[in-house]
């Protein structure tokens, strides 16, 4: 792992990433107000549909290589006081501009340095702005995003947040932490093994008078460190089957995601879970765990829809957004309805819940509902009968959209 951080490093310093590769072709003699006030619609327009693609198109469109730096800028003033789901879809933003060359990695860093400049009076007013700040940075970052870990030094010491007052209250080191804290959410073991990598340590962010290993323990970041951290181990459906039941059992009194993640990534790894047969262990653990009534009458059994929403968020980071997987999500749920003999509205519920918290698409939907093969048909026709009202009302939506 050394050789592969001194080969990035070489890489880096001879061809860096400072400007975009893209051409914008925007007006390059805007003024920074006209930026701002062409970037609030269209941070609103993304932030309400979500839609990447179309949103940097647009971006090429508007702003120009000397002018994004100010729409970046404008990005992190407008949304480090919104929802913390505005946020990190804002920094997923930001991860697929450096990712497709429109954002260099220079001009990403002297936009964060912006807002990192005021640190000192932000915090006054936003004490919770360390946590905000990384719901923004994180997805930017390796594993998940196009940068290295290494920007986290950079951006803190081009901010100065390890001098005076800020370097004496640990800014950097928290900065730092509250990143990591937040990139930990998609599991421990990647970001762990990021982390090792990278040739990072404590000391580069904190003062000489602070003690590591207390600020370690104090920002719960042990982990990190954690060598002895479970392999992947080969297991049998059902062992995995019931392991996840387990997992997920003993989860539901912290309602967090993280252990369910964390165990995954440990004992199956991040890339083995996203096999056809894994992702339908995966969906018929989650989906039972939010069934309540299993194993009485089928009438008994009810969703959780709170459950739900909430484990929804295993199945995104897993599924991630590919149409094989939307198809075997939907193929095990078939499956596990039939086993319950189809109790009523119960799979329509979990299709909408599905579909409002985006890991199924309207793509998913419609593969499944015209899927032929003839080994997954057993308890397709009831189930598809269950779900007539959804699949109008998603015709429906489509046609209003065209």
């Amino acid at each position: 792992m050394a050789i592969h951080w001194f080969l990035y490093k070489l890489i880096s310093d001879l061809t860096p990433a400072q400007v975009a590769t893209v051409p914008l072709n925007g007006d390059a003699s805007a003024s920074q107000d006209k930026v701002e006030k062409l970037a609030g619609p269209l941070l609103e327009e993304f932030l309400h549909l979500k839609d990447i693609e179309a949103t940097i198109k647009e971006i090429c469109e508007k702003f120009a290589s000397n002018t994004i730096c100010w729409f970046v800028e404008s990005v992190l003033n407008t949304v480090i006081e919104k929802s913390e789901r505005a946020r990190v879809a804002s920094g997923g933003l930001l991860s697929a501009m450096v990712a497709k060359g429109v954002l260099g990695e220079g001009q990403y860093l002297s936009a964060l340095d912006s807002i990192l400049q005021i640190a000192e009076d932000l915090l006054v007013d936003i004490p919770k702005f360390w946590d905000f700040m990384a719901q923004i940075v994180a997805p930017c970052l390796v594993p998940q995003g196009p940068l290295h870990l290494s920007t986290l030094k950079e951006a803190a010491a081009t901010a100065k947040l390890m001098e005076g007052s800020l370097g004496t209250r640990c800014a950097a080191g928290k900065f730092a932490a509250a990143v990591l804290h937040q990139m930990g959410k998609q599991g421990h073991s990647t970001v762990a093994a990021a982390w090792k990598e990278s040739g990072l340590t404590w000391q580069e962010f904190l003062p000489d008078t602070t003690e590591v290993g207390q600020f370690v323990a104090d920002n719960k970041l042990e982990w990190l460190e954690e060598e002895g951290a479970a392999l992947p181990v080969t297991r049998t459906k059902e062992g995995v089957a019931e392991e996840l039941a387990r997992v997920l059992k003993e989860s539901d009194s912290s309602k967090k995601n993280e252990p369910v993640i964390n165990w995954i990534d440990a004992n199956i790894g991040k890339e083995d879970i996203k096999t056809p047969e894994m992702i339908r262990v995966l969906t018929t653990a989650v989906a039972e765990s939010v069934i309540d009534g299993i194993g009485g009458p089928t009438a008994h059994c009810q969703l959780n829809e709170e459950k739900l929403n909430q484990r929804s968020q295993i199945l995104k980071l897993y599924v991630d957004a590919s149409s094989r997987l939307e198809l075997q999500v939907l193929l095990a749920l078939q499956h596990l309805m039939h086993r319950l003999e189809h109790p009523n509205k119960l799979l329509h519920s979990i299709f909408e819940k599905l579909y409002d918290n985006d890991v199924v698409s309207e793509d998913g939907f419609q593969s499944w509902e015209k899927n032929d093969d003839p080994a997954e048909q057993e308890g397709k026709g009831v189930a598809i009968k269950s779900c007539t009202q959804f699949f109008t009302w998603l015709k429906e939506a489509e046609e209003d959209e065209d």
